[in-house]
């Protein structure tokens, strides 16, 4: 018989009272640097930010001793609003011009992850790994922490990010390779997007790297005896790029050669053995010399 399954639970406390003396202390780990501008319908093809927006929490409560102080970490009830706001001034924008469309997609609420930190130390984390953007421009992202207190939810503290940039299909450089934040957070089962290699649209050194393997390329093929390649001592790639060598009166190869052989011994002896009915018909004149014959004779 297998042993029963014990569970423990840790007791999370809340207050109402004198929230004013928890201290709330909110660290953007990983700033928002870029994102590509999403569009709008189930099969748009969405980029989150990039990379991806890692909050870190820290509690402070005086009225918990020194054993109690790290049971925030376990508490289910803190979670974490991100909003979108302009560069410049501070307004949220929620909407679209169309009054209905949100400007933010994807997971826009995070709850609190007890995570392993770099250094192997315990922490709070709110990570957004599936947050885009539909509006292209400069942006701001604001994180509210909230917490559920039976049927009350209390705003804790907001923090804000630095300036990033959405950009257009066109004009998005690119995902950069994964943090080693968020490594470590993938590697203790997160659901974060991990890219080992920097991926980047480099248009013009791509040009410059094509041009020299296609011209090696086409030199190859010119070069190999390929099917339009004739055994004739002509230069085929000469007559390949005047299209000679698709010609019906070259012949590619004695596969080629042999038919017409025959062909032209046919007409030979039926030209000798019958007579001129059509004088108009082009008749090719071929001159046959013998030793014994002083002079060559034409049919």
């Amino acid at each position: 018989m297998t042993d029963p399954i014990s569970y423990q639970f840790t007791a999370v406390k809340q207050r109402r009272e004198n929230r004013g003396d928890i201290e709330f202390e909110l660290a953007l780990r990983q700033q928002p640097k870029q994102s590509r501008m999403c569009g709008i319908g189930e099969k748009a093809d969405r980029r989150p930010i990039d990379p991806p927006p890692i909050v870190q929490l820290r509690v402070v409560d005086p009225s918990l001793s020194p054993s109690e102080s790290k049971t925030y970490l376990q508490n289910p009830y803190y979670f974490m609003y991100a909003s979108l706001m302009a560069s410049d001034i501070d307004e949220e924008v929620h909407l679209l011009r169309d009054g209905k469309t949100r400007s933010t997609t994807g997971s826009v609420v995070s709850s609190l992850y007890h995570l392993k930190d770099t250094d192997n130390t315990d922490a709070g984390f709110f990570v957004f790994p599936d947050l885009s953007v539909r509006i292209e421009g400069r942006y701001r992202l604001k994180l509210s922490l909230f917490e559920i207190i039976g049927k009350e939810v209390y705003h804790c503290k907001s923090i804000l990010s630095d300036q990033f940039v959405v950009y257009s299909a066109k004009k998005f450089p690119g995902m950069e390779e994964s943090t080693l934040l968020s490594r470590a957070f993938a590697d203790q089962g997160l659901k974060i997007r991990i890219r080992k290699e920097l991926r980047q649209r480099r248009r013009a050194s791509k040009r410059q790297d094509s041009q020299p393997e296609s011209s090696d390329k086409r030199r190859k093929q010119d070069d190999s005896p390929g099917p339009g390649h004739c055994g004739i001592a002509h230069d085929c790639r000469v007559a390949r790029r005047h299209s000679a060598c698709h010609a019906p009166f070259i012949v590619h190869s004695i596969h080629h050669l042999l038919p017409r052989i025959h062909r032209f011994e046919r007409q030979l002896a039926y030209r000798a053995t019958t007579p001129r009915l059509d004088a108009l018909r082009f008749t090719p004149r071929i001159s046959l010399w013998h030793p014994s014959a002083r002079q060559s004779t034409s049919l």
